[in-house]
């Protein structure tokens, strides 16, 4: 079985086969410092965007390396079903690690967006873990081997996101302890939901107010078991269920069209 080559992240692509580019910063230390990759060895260049070519490295210098692409740049569509989900949380406030933890999980599992939400009981983000968190991303993007980024988002707070609610021709699924479990919603429901946002409430969960106005402005309670969860777990575990679920709808719509 072939061996996967080695991918690392370059915002610009070469477009071409015989097309050289140089790769400096984190990404040439992690290619000649801790892989030590050297003269004609293969790699996959990507750029978040669905672009991806294969590269052989033809010079390593004191602080860039240079590639030259053996294809021309391939550059694939984001999925348009299973992967279509946007998550929106009050998980800025998080400490110990548990914010990045966060991040990378949803990233592995393949929201498409991710923005931190300002409650009653929550803050927005800082600009400093913002850098931070895309970092993270980066390095789960490659890890999973996604071709499209997650999206970081600017934070929301309640009022913005109601008219998001309210304006998107999507599902909104809030989080809410007693309602109806998440799975019984996708299987009752009448509806071919494909994508949509999922709302994950702060540490002490949304006031009533706040509550009352999302589900008035159109989002929909779903539960996610009898127990309480913290922030970061709630948010995974409503992910990968609507991906999980997402995934096998779109399997067997293929399997019906062939």
């Amino acid at each position: 079985m072939a061996t996967a080559l080695p991918r690392f992240y370059c915002d610009s692509l070469p477009t071409s086969k015989g097309t050289a580019v140089e790769i400096d910063g984190q990404e040439f230390w992690h290619m000649t410092k801790a892989l030590r990759l050297g003269q004609d060895q293969r790699v996959e260049l990507f750029n978040g965007r669905g672009g991806i070519v294969t590269a052989a490295v033809s010079a390593v210098r004191r602080s860039n390396v240079e590639l030259v692409a053996v294809e021309d740049l391939c550059t694939l569509p984001p999925p348009v079903d299973s992967e279509n989900w946007h998550l929106v949380a009050a998980f800025a406030d998080l400490k110990g690690g548990r914010a990045d933890w966060m991040v990378e999980k949803c990233t592995e599992l393949g929201a498409r967006t991710l923005t931190p939400l300002a409650t009653e009981r929550s803050t927005g983000v800082c600009s400093n873990r913002s850098t931070r968190w895309k970092r993270v991303v980066l390095a789960a993007t490659k890890q999973c081997q996604r071709l499209h980024s997650m999206e970081l988002r600017e934070s929301l707070n309640i009022s913005s996101l109601k008219s998001q609610v309210s304006g998107s021709s999507h599902v909104s699924l809030l989080a809410t302890a007693g309602a109806t479990e998440i799975v019984e919603v996708f299987n009752d429901s009448s509806k071919d939901i494909r994508g949509g946002t999922l709302i994950v409430g702060p540490e002490g969960d949304f006031t009533e107010e706040e509550k009352y106005d999302l589900v008035a402005a159109g989002a929909m309670p779903v539960g996610l078991g009898h127990r309480r969860l913290r922030v970061e777990t709630a948010a995974i575990a409503m992910l990968a269920t609507v991906m999980m679920v997402s995934e096998a709808k779109a399997t067997r719509r293929k399997a019906k069209a062939l």
